[in-house]
């Protein structure tokens, strides 16, 4: 998250800066805080491209829950009414139709050595073969 608020710092110290965040984003990242702050732990972690679109990590066990706090700040026709701790409550205004799409995956198994042959890259040159 450190480092992902960093990134976006600094673009906005160029100039002209450069706004990749909007209001969502913002609120995305007030919304995962308050969540950690209210638990007293952390529970979830945001970043994002290098755009607006937030990249939620959290695991298994919180899914559903932060599924359903989205779903209450941004909801959208199919989202229901839901029943929330106070404190995320007073997280500010409630918003519709914001969230395209939620894509939820699994943790892959990480970087692998490839085989020479399995390269795209020529591993003398760092250059794509001939």
């Amino acid at each position: 998250m450190k480092d992902s608020n960093q990134f976006h710092a600094v673009c906005l110290d160029t100039y002209p800066p450069i706004f990749y965040m909007n209001d969502v984003s913002k609120q995305i990242i007030q919304l995962i805080t308050r969540y950690n702050a209210h638990y007293k732990s952390l529970k979830a972690a945001y970043t994002f491209d290098a755009g607006p679109n937030a990249c939620i990590y959290l695991p298994q066990e919180n899914v559903d829950e932060v599924k359903r706090l989205l779903q209450y700040f941004f909801p959208t026709p199919s989202s229901s009414s839901l029943d929330l701790a106070e404190p995320l409550k007073k997280l500010g205004q409630v918003q519709s139709n914001v969230i395209d799409r939620i894509i939820h995956t699994r943790i892959g198994p990480g970087p692998k050595v490839l085989e020479v042959k399995e390269s795209l890259l020529d591993p003398l040159t760092g250059l794509p073969p001939k």
